[in-house]
């Protein structure tokens, strides 16, 4: 992670950011070339 600062390591935070989504977007890198890739979810915890 490149700003340690803003990492979140709580699995409790984690899920309570994950609760207020819609839209999970994943950035890739393939080949020297970058995207994102936006998932709806589900969560059952």
């Amino acid at each position: 992670m490149r700003r340690s600062d803003r990492e979140v390591k709580e699995f409790e935070d984690i899920v309570a950011i994950m609760g207020k989504c819609d839209v999970c977007r994943i950035a890739l890198n393939n080949n020297g070339y970058p995207y994102i890739l936006p998932l709806n979810f589900g969560m059952d915890i």
